[in-house]
């Protein structure tokens, strides 16, 4: 509701001005989905980067996720086609509300293969790692570490096919369950980053490990698509509305 990129219809096109903060993948995606007021309501176009009036920010620096860089988008006088425009006029509400749930639902895949990595690294470790004569893994406070980690990651999988198989077929309202499954991946997989690192010790917080640079990706997970906080309020949304 706060948008204030604007898209102006003019003949067989819409004209887009506005900008865009932290745009994933800017300097990389050819196409870019815009939401814009369009009169008292929203839109969604795909606008091609090579379109005239599009110019991208200097990419945003983070403290990790990398490979997926952020930047910020500006739009002046660009001259979409009407046949950009997702679904219909005022249709974007809906579209966000869709694009959404892929995003969430995408997020939480990613959290899992990082809750994934972290238990193997860790699990590794504590076998191959030896102290006192034997493997840390034969500790039991390491092992319960190995343990909880496995857990997480297997109930985040768990979680992730449930909603979306409820997504795909519809069968069920899957916002709800992505919610669920985003909220829980992603902070299991900053838990496992943080039981990994553990494992590890000094060595982990050297770069010469994988875990360092997965223990600084992770908590992107926590932020990206909706936070944490922001999940739970739509959760407790839904479950006070059913008792209410």
């Amino acid at each position: 509701s706060d948008i204030e990129t604007t898209a102006v219809k003019d003949g067989d096109d819409y004209v887009l001005n506005g900008e865009k903060a932290f745009v994933t993948n800017a300097a990389k995606a050819d196409i870019i989905v815009v939401l814009a007021k369009t009169g008292d309501s929203l839109s969604a176009f795909l606008v091609e980067k090579a379109a005239g009036g599009v110019a991208i920010g200097e990419q945003v620096r983070t403290m990790g996720m990398r490979g997926a860089p952020g930047a910020a988008l500006t739009l002046e006088n660009c001259r979409v086609k009407a046949d950009n425009l997702i679904g219909a006029e005022g249709d974007g509400e809906a579209v966000a509300a869709k694009l959404t749930d892929l995003a969430r639902l995408h997020t939480a895949a990613v959290s899992a293969g990082i809750a994934r990595a972290a238990f193997e690294l860790g699990k590794n470790y504590a076998e191959t790692r030896s102290s006192g004569g034997k493997p840390i893994g034969a500790y039991q406070e390491v092992a319960f570490k190995v343990a909880d980690m496995y857990c997480e990651y297997d109930t985040s999988k768990q979680l992730i096919y449930f909603a979306a198989w409820n997504f795909e077929t519809g069968a069920l309202s899957a916002s709800m369950d992505i919610a669920i499954a985003k909220l829980f991946a992603s902070e299991s997989a900053v838990k496992n980053a943080n039981r990994s690192l553990q494992i590890f010790a000094g060595a982990g917080y050297t770069q010469e490990h994988a875990i360092e640079r997965i223990y600084r990706d992770a908590k992107y997970l926590e932020i990206a698509d909706g936070t944490s906080e922001v999940l739970r309020m739509s959760i407790a949304d839904d479950v006070i509305g059913e008792k209410v």
